[in-house]
């Protein structure tokens, strides 16, 4: 399977950044189990049109690979949305553990 490159520096900082939080205990070692909702910003580099799905997938395919859940089908509540444009971009995520 081939990656864009973009794809894989992408999945690298999310793994990176999920090792970071780990290491400071502010997020499980293990994946989350069960059900989960999951509240995306996404923050453009630039003023261009782009679909919201796209980095949606994106980001739930690196958080997958950075083992923060078990899988993506876990999500059963998103709220995603653009904010204001940033310099370089960025992608804010909060992701809440639903009870059973």
């Amino acid at each position: 399977m081939y990656l864009d490159p973009r794809v894989e520096y992408f999945r690298a900082k999310v793994f990176a950044a999920a090792a970071d939080l780990r290491k400071r205990k502010t997020i499980p070692s293990e994946p989350i189990a069960g059900k989960i909702a999951v509240m995306m910003e996404f923050n453009k580099a630039d003023k261009r049109n782009r679909d919201l799905d796209n980095p949606v997938k994106q980001l739930w395919d690196a958080l997958t690979f950075a083992k923060i859940w078990e899988d993506d089908s876990q999500v059963v509540l998103a709220l995603s949305f653009f904010g204001p444009c940033q310099r370089g971009g960025a992608c804010h995520v909060l992701v809440q553990p639903l009870e059973a």
